[in-house]
């Protein structure tokens, strides 16, 4: 049986072969935008870390809240930071 111009099956081969090509083109994308992502999230995350810990070193004593400490806030923020290179790391390997 020939294939006419109006014969379906040539716009769904045309389909097919379009969704392989985005299929390809994300399978390339997806991880520099990734390792993108990441690195943002760990900008973010040591940028808002360095933020918070000379804001608390400009307050005076008196305004800190008693028994109030900074640390663990700041190990998670530090930590989430070191988390995301490393997940930057390991999707761009």
């Amino acid at each position: 049986m020939p294939i006419t111009d109006s014969d379906p099956r040539v716009f769904f081969a045309a389909e097919r072969t379009l969704l392989a090509w985005v299929r390809t083109a994300l399978g390339l994308i997806s991880p520099w935008i990734g390792v993108g992502l990441a690195v943002l999230g760990a900008i973010a995350a040591s940028s808002a870390s360095v933020q918070h810990q000379r804001f608390c070193r400009s307050l005076a004593p008196a305004d800190m809240p008693v028994g109030y400490r900074s640390s663990a806030g700041l190990a998670v923020g530090y930590g989430v930071a070191i988390a995301g290179l490393m997940l930057a790391a390991i999707i761009a390997a």
